[in-house]
Parts: structure tokens; sequence; C-alpha cells
């Protein structure tokens, strides 16, 4: 929603889940609906921290 930032930043997020998600997506059980929430200080995390967030959240395991 816009109160994560103006659409630079939102659009930023929206990319890099997409990204985590097209990397792990093998690792989900078949026919799976997932809804993410970016929490504030959400634009702050990197590549490897919101993957780390994203296996935890789904109890996958591996990189961490």
């Amino acid at each position: 929603s816009s109160r994560r930032g103006n659409a630079v930043v939102r659009n930023r997020l929206k990319r890099l889940v997409r990204e985590i998600f097209r990397a792990r997506r093998f690792d989900l059980g078949p026919s799976q609906d997932i809804v993410v929430i970016a929490k504030p200080g959400a634009h702050t995390l990197t590549y490897a921290q919101a993957a780390a967030e994203f296996a935890q959240a789904l109890d996958i395991p591996g990189r961490r």
C-alpha cells in the first residue's frame, strides 16, 4: 500500500518478493496461496535478508 513508500519503493518490494518466490517456488507444495504484507522497514532489506525471512515464515529448510 502507499503507506510503504512511494511507487519506486513499492515496485522494488514487489520485484524483490517475486524474485524470491521464483527462486523458491519448487520448495513449496502445489496449489498454495501466499499473501505477503510488507512491514515497516521492509524496503531496507537486502535480497539475502528477505529470502531468509521468506524461508523462515514458510518454514522452508535451506538458506537461512
